[in-house]
């Protein structure tokens, strides 16, 4: 019996990391139902009138970053259960632990290369459909 598909939604404001995210999700053939979004405002919204299984936010985000989104979400009483992944250039030990402070279920470091994004992509998303439960 095949499971339900990972709703999954995602704020991402740049179309590109939006697109390498597609097609890596297509190639590999994985059973998601990803919602992208570039703006926080929207993003909240859109959490708080259909709450996904799995929430990931880039840390750069606009108008508010990953970090004070996450601080949202954890404040929405039908939203504070939800996994958060922060995905972030930073390599700042500080804000990364201030991320779990707040909550963040994990956070990821954005790879520098096509194929080290690809990687993680696929074995992060492998991760919430085959171990994890949602």
């Amino acid at each position: 019996m095949k499971k339900k598909a990972l709703l999954v939604a995602m704020l991402e404001d740049d179309s590109d990391d939006r697109y390498l995210t597609k097609e890596t999700i297509a190639e590999t053939g994985l059973n998601l139902d990803i919602r992208f979004h570039h703006n926080s405002d929207d993003f909240l919204a859109d959490l708080l009138q259909n709450p996904p299984h799995l929430v990931l936010v880039d840390d750069n985000s606009t108008p508010e970053n990953g970090l004070q989104v996450l601080r949202r979400i954890r404040q929405a009483k039908t939203l504070s259960h939800l996994p958060v992944v922060l995905i972030s250039d930073s390599q700042v030990p500080e804000h990364r632990e201030d991320c779990y402070r707040e909550g963040a279920a994990s956070f990821i470091i954005k790879p520098r290369s096509l194929e080290a994004t690809r990687n993680t992509i696929s074995t992060f998303f492998r991760y919430w459909l085959e171990v994890a439960e949602c």
